[in-house]
């Protein structure tokens, strides 16, 4: 709806589209992120990912010292965020 009343706009409308675009790029990556981390933990997980920090939880009793240095593997290898950046927890 913001986008058909922006069309008006061209400056709004690219704005509008840019957001769409990035938004869709962060689904992608927590959607690609879950599914690597529930492939290697044959588990599965939600992931919540932004600039600035990663949040994973992983079933109960699915996360060990080897599935953290994996998540933290595959969080690293597909964002720009260091291990210190990244929250894994388990569920309760």
């Amino acid at each position: 709806e913001a986008l058909k009343n922006a069309q008006s706009g061209s400056e709004e409308a690219g704005k509008i589209t840019s957001s769409i675009n990035e938004l869709t790029a962060q689904i992608k990556l927590e959607s690609d992120v879950e599914a690597l981390i529930s492939a290697k933990l044959a588990s599965e997980c939600v992931a919540v990912i932004n600039e600035k920090s990663a949040q994973v939880v992983v079933a109960k009793d699915a996360l060990s010292e080897d599935a953290a240095l994996q998540i933290i593997d595959i969080i690293t290898t597909n964002t720009e965020l260091s291990a210190d950046k990244i929250k894994i927890t388990e569920s309760k």
